[in-house]
């Protein structure tokens, strides 16, 4: 099957191909550079203060490009196994030693990958909790 280049099986269901369309060189540099200040939005939910700080650092992000960029990071979290915890130092450094591994050291083809396949997770989980649980999910 000839497929163009960014269109992949989703690995958690057989025959599904989805269109990528990431731009992953930009989005890697931008999840790389706001590493530090996601823990700071996750211990407090205060974006407007992480804008603050990054403005202080000479990092210049407004608030909506500043949370898409989180919600990559917590679908990245969420895939390697630590969502939920990043407030705990130990699961934090887990995360960190994980994204350096397979993002920031990774070639850019394989930390889209990495990328791709957590999202694919992310859709692989609603779609199981919500088959589970049906419409009590939307209470």
């Amino acid at each position: 099957m000839n497929i163009p280049d960014n269109v992949f099986e989703n690995p958690y269901q057989e025959g599904q191909y989805l269109h990528f369309t990431m731009n992953v060189p930009t989005t890697v540099n931008h999840l790389i550079a706001t590493l530090q200040v996601y823990r700071t939005f996750v211990i407090s939910e205060d974006l407007e203060m992480v804008v603050s700080e990054l403005a202080e650092k000479g990092g210049n992000y407004e608030a909506n490009d500043l949370a898409e960029i989180f919600s990559i990071h917590d679908v990245l979290a969420n895939f390697f196994g630590h969502y939920g915890d990043l407030d705990i130092d130990s699961v934090w450094d887990d995360y960190v030693k994980d994204f350096t591994t397979k993002i920031t050291q990774a070639e850019i083809k394989e930390a889209g990958m990495v990328i791709f396949k957590s999202y694919c997770f992310r859709a692989f989980k609603a779609k199981s909790i919500e088959e589970e649980w049906g419409d009590a999910v939307n209470i």
